[in-house]
């Protein structure tokens, strides 16, 4: 059934239909309960859901993939530059393909795997832009932080966690959801992963935004008032992000009940996904424009 296995609001719409069966019986039971639940999902939310996840995704990726050209033929990217906005492209074609694959392709396994895939792989890039501001952040400061380092590392081990429980999936039934160990855990792993990536690209920042502003003290620049910039917008969108994704997941296990289909797919995918990407994009593509402005040392070592 369409709606149990993918709407996670379904446990809620099953015991809503089925207190209708005497009025359905007579249009045969089971099979016409089936049908209504398809047809509500398939007429009215998924076309609508399909319709905002691919063209949100679909802008993030194109505003991704031209500031890469952009940036190439303006010869200012640099590798990192490059691999941040591949994976952001990476992450968001993947989406989109979960959103149709939803559609067309009934096997789970790969539903899970392709979503999962995704995530980490926004994660990765996010994470690669914000590891970039720290190490040109260090440059300017009096010693040398380890903020950086822990948000590439830390964000490499969830994404290694991703992975595993990719893996893990694997060997499990497709039908199996509420109740089942893997289930559960893969909600409590998601939830702590949001929260604790929500913190640490929050202390992270200020951290850095802290080292800024004491070398601004002794001699300041525009360079490092704008790198102050970058690094406080990026450093507070990945928190409030990584902060929404974590309310997505958490709600079930600490209230019991789901979120409703049109909060849980923006608060858990679609923001998450698409805000920090678009973040990244724009300030790579500023960050390419001034990059002849900054001291040849920092040009070198970003």
């Amino acid at each position: 059934m369409f709606l149990v296995k993918y709407c996670p609001c379904s446990s809620r719409l099953r015991g809503s239909v089925d207190s209708l069966s005497p009025i359905l019986r007579p249009w045969g039971g089971c099979n016409s309960q089936r049908s209504v639940i398809e047809s509500v999902d398939m007429g009215v939310l998924y076309p609508l859901e399909v319709g905002l996840g691919c063209g949100v995704e679909g802008v993030a990726l194109v505003v991704a993939a031209y500031v890469c050209v952009r940036l190439h033929q303006s010869r200012r990217a640099t590798p990192r530059d490059t691999a941040t906005l591949l994976l952001a492209c990476l992450g968001h074609l993947c989406r989109i393909g979960w959103v149709v694959a939803r559609r067309y392709i009934d096997d789970t396994h790969f539903d899970f795997a392709i979503n999962r895939i995704s995530m980490a792989a926004l994660l990765l890039s996010f994470s690669l832009y914000c590891n970039r501001c720290f190490l040109v952040s260090s440059k300017y400061s009096s010693r040398r932080p380890l903020s950086f380092h822990i948000v590439t590392w830390t964000s490499a081990a969830v994404v290694g966690g991703v992975l595993a429980i990719i893996v893990w999936y694997s060997f499990q039934e497709p039908d199996e959801r509420e109740g089942h160990p893997f289930y559960e855990f893969n909600t409590i792993f998601m939830a702590l992963a949001g929260v604790f990536i929500s913190l640490l690209f929050a202390l992270g920042g200020l951290h850095m935004i802290r080292e800024l502003r004491q070398a601004m003290s002794f001699k300041a620049s525009p360079e490092m008032h704008n790198l102050s910039l970058h690094v406080g917008i990026a450093s507070s969108v990945g928190a409030v992000c990584s902060l929404c994704r974590a309310f997505g997941f958490a709600h079930r296990p600490l209230t019991g009940n789901y979120l409703p289909r049109p909060l849980y797919i923006p608060l858990c995918y679609v923001l998450p996904d698409c805000i920090p990407s678009l973040t990244i994009s724009v300030l790579l593509r500023g960050w390419g424009l001034e990059r002849k402005k900054l001291p040849r040392k920092v040009q070198v070592q970003v």
